[in-house]
């Protein structure tokens, strides 16, 4: 925590209280587990494990996504190019988590294709490539 701001020193020191008060409280037995569930999860790793997050049983299964961020995503995506999931967020206003699951899906119902290749969030950035998924026009 040396070098760091008064208030991100603070930030961390709730993180870890919130952590520590949590874990307590699955102990004593009054909050659930939180790894023991049986919703869907969002997985974001380009792990080969993690390759098909998205199965038909959960697509079955999940909230509908509306008509209406489809034909934003696809508005967006079928400019040309291709683009990781920061970029599409940054283009159309929504939260990178909420569009990470729903482009997950647009993949599975073969509305985008997709691709793992290493580059930066937003392509361009001069910062350290990773590997991620870059989404494009269905072909």
């Amino acid at each position: 925590m040396k070098g760091q701001s008064k208030s991100v020193r603070y930030e961390m020191m709730y993180g870890h209280l919130l952590y520590t008060f949590e874990k307590k409280q699955i102990k004593l037995g009054l909050r659930n587990n939180l790894n023991r569930s049986d919703r869907p999860r969002q997985v974001i790793a380009n792990k080969s494990s993690h390759k098909n997050f998205v199965t038909a049983n959960d697509v079955r299964n999940i909230k509908p996504i509306p008509q209406k961020k489809y034909d934003q995503i696809l508005k967006y995506i079928n400019r040309g190019g291709e683009f990781t999931t920061t970029m599409v967020s940054n283009g159309i206003g929504l939260s990178v988590s909420d569009l990470a699951w729903t482009l997950n899906v647009m993949y599975k119902g073969k509305l985008v294709d997709r691709v793992s290749k290493r580059t930066t969030p937003i392509i361009g950035n001069p910062g350290a490539k990773s590997w991620r998924y870059v989404y494009f026009k269905k072909k």
